[in-house]
């Protein structure tokens, strides 16, 4: 027998644990390893051109056709993973009981390239995590109805490296307090605005703003906002400073009490709502999808 090892039966779901872990790994395993590095370098590659299409896409404003764009990169992403499982399952069902050993063969080979690919894989994805797309849960109903609590959004965290935030733009940023906390508003005020509020409604530079995404006072506060100032400013927002409200003026500690926020506090720009849950097993699925404006 080749290389004086025993005959050993290739397990189908150690193939396919380990193709699952690291691309092709699984066909090493099966004896397979120029096939094995072929794949791993396939799906390596494509990782590199996936990585570079997203920078690109995340350059832009968040609409739909951009989403549709980084939702399908992903999906051939999820689509290659799979096929390369299921190659690595395939080979192993059909080596039979005479398949012979070869020197890698080894449980300490499959260790190291584990530790090393996994060790790799989870710096990166850690730095993509916090550096490019960032998922967040909203906690409270300030920013209803555009995010209510429950909803699980993504958020583009390089948008504002290359664009300044404007009036409207839904924004994630530090606390000015602790710089750790994260909040989400939406500006109302750039630098240089007159920002007066009086019982809810907003005037910049001395004009009304029309705002379709705040949520209507309620009855018992129309008269004033509960959470904050009935009446603020007016104000002339400092350079490198926004003024920031919630959604759901009623309920939202905002700029209204906090004061205007830094350039450098702001890190994100809300894109999409991925998923939407009211509790376990209790999801929204009318709210998944949706472009946040």
């Amino acid at each position: 027998m080749e290389n004086n090892a025993v005959a050993r039966r290739r397990r189908w779901w150690i193939a396919g644990l380990l193709s699952y872990l690291v691309p092709g790994l699984g066909q090493v395993y099966n004896g397979q390893a120029t096939r094995g590095l072929l794949f791993n370098f396939i799906f390596t590659t494509w990782g590199g051109l996936l990585f570079g299409s997203v920078l690109a896409l995340l350059k832009r404003p968040p609409d739909g056709a951009g989403m549709a764009a980084l939702f399908f990169l992903f999906a051939v992403s999820a689509f290659i993973h799979l096929a390369v499982i299921i190659d690595a399952i395939r080979s192993a069902a059909k080596s039979g009981s005479t398949f012979s050993l070869r020197p890698y063969n080894k449980p300490a080979v499959y260790l190291a390239v584990l530790a090393v690919s996994l060790g790799v894989d989870f710096l990166i994805s850690s730095a993509f995590r916090e550096h490019v797309i960032k998922p967040f849960k909203i906690p409270t109903g300030s920013m209803a109805p555009a995010l209510i609590p429950g909803d699980y959004l993504l958020s583009n965290q390089l948008f504002f490296t290359d664009h300044n935030p404007g009036r409207g733009d839904v924004v994630i940023f530090k606390s000015p307090e602790d710089g750790r906390t994260d909040f989400i508003k939406r500006i109302v005020g750039v630098p240089g605005d007159t920002i007066e509020i009086d019982g809810g409604r907003v005037r910049v530079n001395g004009k009304s703003v029309e705002e379709p995404y705040v949520k209507p006072a309620e009855p018992a506060a129309a008269g004033g906002i509960t959470e904050g100032p009935g009446h603020a400013g007016p104000l002339v927002i400092p350079k490198d400073q926004y003024y920031v409200l919630g959604d759901n003026r009623n309920h939202s500690l905002d700029s209204r009490q906090v004061g205007p926020i830094p350039r450098h506090s702001i890190k994100g720009k809300p894109m999409i709502i991925y998923f939407s849950s009211t509790g376990l097993f209790k999801w929204r699925p009318g709210r998944i999808g949706r472009i946040i404006k």
